[in-house]
C-alpha cells in the first residue's frame, strides 16, 4: 500500500459518522477511488449497504440519518399519515414493539432495499392529491426535532392516515387521532380537500370532523369539495359497518 493510502483511511475512518450512510460521491470527492472503496470493503473497514452507498461497519444505521441520506439523494419521498402525526405530537396508541414507518412515494419510485432491510416500514405509493407540476402540498423538511427530513403537515398526514382507513389503518384509532387534533387550520384542510382525488376520504374527514363537533367542522362546506356522487360508500369493519354520505 503506498504511502497516500493510509493517510487516506485514516481520513476515511475519522470522517465516517457511525450509522451515516455515505455515497460513492462523497468518498470520491475525499480521493477515495474505487479500487480503494473495494478494498476498504473486503478489509472491513467498510461496509456496503448497496452500490454506490456505504457506511461505518459494526454500527446501526440511523433512521434519521437514512431519511436525510434518501432526501440529499432526491429520491420523491416523504413521512406522512400516522408517523408525521406521532412526530407532531399527535399519538394515541405507543406500540411495545414500536411503530412502523409510513413513507409516501410519488409516481413508481422504490424505496432502496437496504434501507427496508434495515427499517420497518410500508411504503404507499397512493396518488391522493392533485398536485400540477409535480409540486407537493404541504410538505416541509423543517420539522424542529426532525430537520432535513420531508414531513407532512398534520392537515396532510391525517387525510394520508384516513385514506388508509380501513385497509391498513383502523377507524377506531383513526377516530381518536383526530379527535385529538382541534387546532388545524381551516385554510389548509380546505387547499387540501379541494384537491383530494379520494372521495372516500374527504367523506370520512368531514364525516369525523361533524360527530366529533370539531371547531373546524362548520369552516368545510360539503358542496364545495369533492364528495362524490348521491351513492353511499359502504365496507364492512371488523366491528361493525363504515357508511359515508356525500
Amino acid at each position: 500500500m503506498s504511502s497516500v493510502k493510509p493517510s487516506l483511511l485514516k481520513r476515511l475512518v475519522q470522517d465516517l459518522v457511525p450509522g451515516v450512510p455515505v455515497s460513492y460521491a462523497t468518498l470520491a470527492a475525499k480521493g477515495i477511488s474505487a479500487q480503494l472503496v473495494y478494498r476498504y470493503v473486503k478489509t472491513g473497514w467498510l461496509q456496503r449497504l448497496t452500490s454506490g452507498v456505504y457506511a461505518a461497519p459494526n454500527h446501526p444505521l440511523s433512521l434519521e440519518a437514512s431519511l436525510r441520506f434518501l432526501a440529499e439523494e432526491s429520491y420523491p419521498l416523504h413521512v406522512g399519515g400516522k408517523t408525521a402525526l406521532a412526530w407532531f405530537g399527535y399519538r394515541h396508541n405507543v406500540s411495545p414493539t414500536g411503530e412502523q414507518l409510513t413513507l409516501y412515494a410519488q409516481g413508481r419510485t422504490k424505496v432502496p432495499k437496504w434501507f427496508t432491510e434495515h427499517f420497518q416500514c410500508r411504503v404507499s405509493g397512493r396518488v391522493l392529491f392533485d398536485e400540477p407540476n409535480g409540486v407537493p402540498l404541504y410538505l416541509a423538511n423543517n420539522h424542529p426535532t426532525h430537520p432535513g427530513i420531508w414531513v407532512s403537515e398534520p392537515e396532510r398526514a391525517a387525510l394520508e392516515m384516513l385514506s388508509d382507513v380501513p385497509e391498513n389503518q383502523g377507524l377506531e384509532e383513526a377516530s381518536n387521532l383526530v379527535e385529538g387534533m382541534t387546532s388545524m387550520r381551516t385554510s389548509v384542510l380546505m387547499a387540501l380537500l379541494t384537491k383530494c382525488k379520494n372521495v372516500k376520504t374527504v367523506r370520512l374527514f368531514l364525516h369525523l370532523a361533524k360527530q366529533l363537533k370539531l371547531p373546524y367542522a362548520a369552516a368545510l362546506p360539503p358542496e364545495l369539495l369533492p364528495t362524490g356522487s348521491k351513492s353511499r360508500y359502504v365496507r364492512k369493519l371488523p366491528k361493525g359497518t363504515l357508511i359515508l354520505k356525500s
